[in-house]
């Protein structure tokens, strides 16, 4: 049997590698659990994607901003969100909004089916209050909606250029 010889120096390396790569793996499945799905509800809360700013949040650092400059602004592509091989007939979405102005914001839900066969819906957004958060719940029907369904989105439009704020979106076919 070989007798091998290892310094405090190489102990101390090996424990400090050892300690950054269980950190980096607790950070990394941390941010791979920011956008969850849970028997078929998606649960997007901003801490690492999504035009984030740390200026205000409801829950975590980080909520998305949509500003003037932006007519459209937290597109979330649904097609990789929602791995359905059955069609959707409607979508909940539930999210928490904190409008700078009074005037209304736009979401909006659109998919196609071919060029013919294209949907688009949208709910206005009204502010409650200004530098409030406020729950907001809207519910799609899907008259079209299937498996095949492409560009499966659902956005912010912005039309009257505000600035608002929107943490904690919760989406459930």
């Amino acid at each position: 049997m070989k007798k091998v010889n290892i310094k405090t120096n190489d102990v101390k390396v090996i424990f400090l590698s050892t300690i950054i790569l269980i950190l980096s793996l607790i950070i990394f499945s941390k941010n791979i659990l920011k956008t969850e799905s849970h028997h078929n509800k998606i649960i997007i809360d901003f801490e690492d994607q999504y035009q984030q700013t740390m200026d205000l949040s409801f829950n975590g650092n980080n909520s998305s901003i949509v500003t003037a400059e932006n007519e459209f602004g937290l597109t979330i592509d649904l097609n990789e969100k929602i791995n359905s091989k059955k069609a959707i007939k409607t979508l909940n979405v539930k999210f928490l909004y904190l409008s700078k102005g009074k005037n209304p914001s736009n979401l909006v839900l659109s998919f196609e089916n071919n060029e013919q066969d294209k949907y688009y819906n949208s709910f206005p957004v009204i502010p409650d209050s200004t530098n409030k958060w406020v729950s907001k719940d809207f519910t799609f029907d899907l008259p079209n909606y299937n498996s095949n369904s492409k560009n499966f989105k659902l956005y912010f439009w912005n039309p009257n250029k505000e600035t608002f704020y929107v943490d904690d979106i919760t989406i459930q076919p």
